[in-house]
């Protein structure tokens, strides 16, 4: 591995999501290559020096910016106080490491001219945004955006470090044949032959060295994008799903909400409605009490109007009661499927006559 990741916040701007990508990115390239104040100062050092010697075994630059970034650091510049994160920008871009703006929460890439002069070019950077609804998708293209620049863990394959070995002692033996073949040209014919086949043979397996790395670098490249490509339609499809199982709970909710039979009538009364024992019929009941207002409050739930049942035949007396009626036996029926659906425990029909 060439050098760190340097991840670069501020406490008061996505201070979490932070911490949530340093975890990420710790998994893929280990804990002692991710630097972050919070884990790697111990107790007792000079925090400026400390952060100075990590920028300088740094390779990878993330600054994590959120939705207040740019007024904190209008804040810091106002007050006069410290900031260490402007000082961390402007070391990273003054030793030209590769800086990638994180976007979080919302966060936007700040313009140049709201930027002081010594970072004015973090605006020029590409930025990488990670949103949380897809956070996992995003910081894997985070991890793959660092991998393609500077670093190539050993597990994928034939290492960088490896094939630069080869390289180098082929290029070293390469020389030796040619330095044998200069300083031994006296030498009889044959050993002047030597030297010219070897030579070639070296030449030979520098070039199949060459091709073996280019091969392995695109294989490492299709598996990166088929992989991401895998990602993408999971997604994709986790999403449908989604829409689907939602659209089904609407259909439900809204079945669920309209009454079974819509009432025939229900005329607007404030108080009890008596209907001379003559009327005959049957009437869907809805619910009884024996308080007047007690009954009326249940009016806007199941519809009717309150009757006294002293005042109907074959009805118990005393009672208020939530009614619709009188109606044939049939349509009653029907009422008090929709006065159930519309929450009454216990209606019934019942017969005036």
């Amino acid at each position: 591995m060439q050098g760190k990741i340097f991840i670069s916040y501020r406490r008061n701007d996505g201070a979490a999501n932070a911490r949530s990508v340093r975890d990420r990115l710790a998994r893929v390239f280990g804990d002692n290559n991710v630097f972050m104040d919070v884990d790697n100062l111990l107790a007792g050092k000079r925090f400026d020096k400390e952060l100075k010697n990590a920028i300088a075994q740094t390779t990878v630059f993330l600054t994590v910016i959120g939705p207040r970034w740019v007024e904190l650091l209008k804040e810091r510049q106002a007050s006069g106080e410290r900031d260490y994160v402007h000082e961390e920008v402007a070391a990273a871009l003054a030793r030209e490491l590769l800086v990638i703006p994180v976007l979080i929460e919302g966060g936007t890439l700040p313009r140049q001219n709201d930027l002081p002069e010594d970072i004015r070019d973090l605006a020029l950077h590409q930025k990488h945004e990670i949103s949380h609804e897809h956070f996992g998708r995003d910081v894997e293209g985070l991890i793959s955006a660092i991998k393609g620049e500077t670093f190539r863990p050993v597990s994928e394959g034939i290492s960088r470090g490896f094939v630069a070995a080869s390289l180098l002692f082929v290029c070293v033996a390469a020389l030796a044949g040619l330095y044998f073949f200069i300083n031994h040209v006296s030498a009889p014919s044959t050993s002047l032959q030597e030297a010219t086949r070897r030579t070639m043979e070296l030449d030979a397996e520098l070039r199949r060295a060459q091709h073996a790395n280019a091969d392995a670098e695109a294989r490492l490249a299709a598996q990166s994008r088929r992989e991401e490509l895998r990602r993408q339609v999971e997604a994709e499809e986790q999403q449908a799903r989604r829409d689907r199982e939602e659209r089904e709970r609407d259909r439900i909710r809204t079945e669920a909400s309209v009454p079974l039979v819509q009432p025939m009538y229900q005329p607007p009364m404030q108080q009890p409605l008596t209907v001379p024992p003559t009327t005959c019929g049957w009437y869907a009941i809805a619910h009884c009490a024996q308080d007047l207002n007690a009954a009326q409050g249940y009016v806007p739930n199941f519809g009717g109007f309150v009757i006294n049942t002293s005042d109907y035949v074959r009805f118990r007396p005393g009672w208020f009661c939530v009614v619709e009626g009188p109606m044939p036996k049939d349509a009653a029926s029907f009422t008090i499927q929709r006065m159930k659906a519309a929450g009454a425990a216990t209606a019934y029909i019942k017969n005036s006559c």
